[in-house]
């Protein structure tokens, strides 16, 4: 469904902007082979710790108010980012990396 997974794409990227450090950049890898796609994207941020990481794809769950303090969201983008990724056989996951590190892997796979 060509809509949802632009929602996808739509949540992780406003994700990446409403939380990335300004000075630092932004990068975001894509890759196809015969099974499917795969998608990094990792951003600096201020440090997460591993209790709030382990929370982030919780629905409402917005991390720690000193993180999230006037930046406008619901908590849902990556709870349903990673829904319609399974939807479509595929995964959103959170890969390990440094505390100042978000690194998010999208797997997609083809269909024949």
């Amino acid at each position: 469904d060509l809509v949802l997974l632009r929602q996808l794409l739509n949540n992780l990227l406003a994700n990446v902007i409403r939380y990335s450090l300004l000075e630092k950049r932004v990068r975001i890898q894509a890759r196809q082979d015969e099974t499917g796609i795969e998608i990094l994207i990792s951003n600096y941020c201020r440090p997460i710790s591993s209790e709030v990481r382990s929370q982030l794809f919780d629905r409402f769950y917005r991390g720690e108010p000193e993180h999230t303090q006037g930046i406008s969201g619901s908590g849902l983008g990556l709870s349903l980012s990673r829904e319609i990724a399974r939807a479509h056989g595929g995964d959103l996951t959170l890969e390990p990396s440094s505390q100042d590190v978000v690194l998010m892997r999208l797997l997609i796979p083809i269909l024949k």
